[in-house]
């Protein structure tokens, strides 16, 4: 679970000339997250990632936050593939990580590439 805390990144998102926080910008009424949960699990990639965001930044609730990554990668969006295999990489967890940085990359997120060629690497020390 420490690993996706250091893995997030909050920042700040300016909507006009007013700064917003990321915690607003993500921000979901119950209704929204209800709705949004069962959209993902009937295979919205969109609202599982909105759902990921949502317990990362807005609620930090990293379990939460892990729960709908995991849907949000099963469902095919290649940011959270990535993510996904990110957060495996840093628990050491190198045969999970190749698979979703794998699915990542053939999703077409090139950046999962050089993750990949680092892992590989690793594995030849």
């Amino acid at each position: 679970m420490r690993s996706i805390a250091l893995s997030l990144l909050l920042f700040t998102q300016v909507v006009g000339a007013q700064p917003t926080s990321s915690a607003t910008v993500f921000s979901l009424s119950e209704q929204q997250v209800s709705d949004f949960e069962k959209e993902a699990l009937a295979g919205s990639a969109e609202k599982a990632r909105r759902l990921y965001d949502y317990y990362a930044i807005t609620r930090v609730d990293l379990q939460q936050a892990r729960a709908w990554l995991i849907v949000c990668a099963e469902n095919g969006e290649p940011v959270c593939q990535y993510n996904l295999g990110f957060v495996l990489n840093q628990e050491k967890q190198n045969v999970r990580s190749v698979f979703w940085l794998t699915r990542s990359l053939e999703n077409g997120n090139q950046a999962a590439n050089d993750l990949l060629k680092e892992i590989r690497g690793r594995g030849r020390e």
